[in-house]
């Protein structure tokens, strides 16, 4: 795809970019669009890095994207994965199922932008992420521990000027207020925005100018936000222990086990 037919697709928050499969609302997709049409029309060549990438839905706009030179891949692969409401399968999750998506879709030359790993975050060294990347997404265990985890990692193969977007930020708000503690502990200059539906983004030094925009044009009230989804992964996980006691034979609920 030229340059300017992308241009002007994104800039317009085009939702057909995404062709392939994947896990995200139209809000998502489009707030994703802005940031990274924030993040390209402040730089004439740009790295990304996605940690969580299944079958490469939200990868397709950088392998796209002129303006990306390089395109980072970190995904374990597992079977199965926990969230805070649980453990999901994903079957299948080879990264070689991923990768003839994409290439049904792009040519050889967006291809060699690719850059595949299959590697926990916490194994990635500066070997592996040889360029830092400008923009990094962080759609991997959405557990409030590892999302944590994976920031912090992440942020140290990373320049001082970066924005990071996560996805379902409904699941894991806790981890998400503890990761905008750390550059504050630091005294790393930040700015961080709840975009619609579920997509937060945390820009550090100079990447807050290319913020700016979109965070105020998209963002919502964080505060309300934050105590919105408490209350809905509250009531969550009572229906899940409801549940699993309606459900449960008489001997796991403690029904007939009293001693005397």
């Amino acid at each position: 795809m030229d340059e300017q037919t992308f241009a002007s697709r994104i800039a317009n928050l085009d939702l057909s970019l995404f062709q392939i499969e994947s896990q995200t609302s139209p809000n998502d997709r489009a707030s994703f669009l802005a940031v990274q049409n924030a993040v390209r029309t402040a730089k004439q060549s740009y790295v990304y890095l996605e940690c969580g990438s299944h079958l490469g839905g939200s990868l397709l706009p950088h392998m796209l994207d002129p303006h990306c030179r390089l395109a980072y891949s970190v995904d374990k692969r597992p079977a199965s994965q926990s969230d805070e409401r649980g453990v999901f399968a994903y079957p299948d999750n080879q990264t070689k199922r991923m990768v003839d998506g994409l290439a049904a879709l792009l040519d050889r030359e967006s291809m060699r932008k690719l850059r595949t790993y299959d590697l926990d975050a916490s194994e990635l060294t500066a070997r592996e992420i040889a360029e830092q990347p400008d923009l990094v997404m962080i759609d991997a265990e959405h557990t409030v521990r590892a999302v944590f985890r994976d920031f912090l990692k992440l942020s140290s193969l990373c320049g001082p000027s970066t924005v990071y977007a996560f996805h379902d930020a409904n699941l894991i708000f806790a981890g998400l207020q503890n990761i905008e503690t750390f550059p504050q502990h630091s005294g790393v200059p930040f700015d961080s925005y709840i975009l619609r539906d579920s997509v937060f983004v945390l820009a550090t030094n100079d990447a807050r100018e290319v913020m700016r925009a979109p965070g105020q044009r998209l963002g919502g009230n964080k505060e309300i936000y934050w105590r919105a989804v408490q209350a809905d992964l509250m009531r969550m996980h009572h229906d899940i222990v409801r549940n699993a006691l309606q459900t449960a034979p008489a001997w796991q609920s403690g029904v007939g086990t009293r001693r005397v």
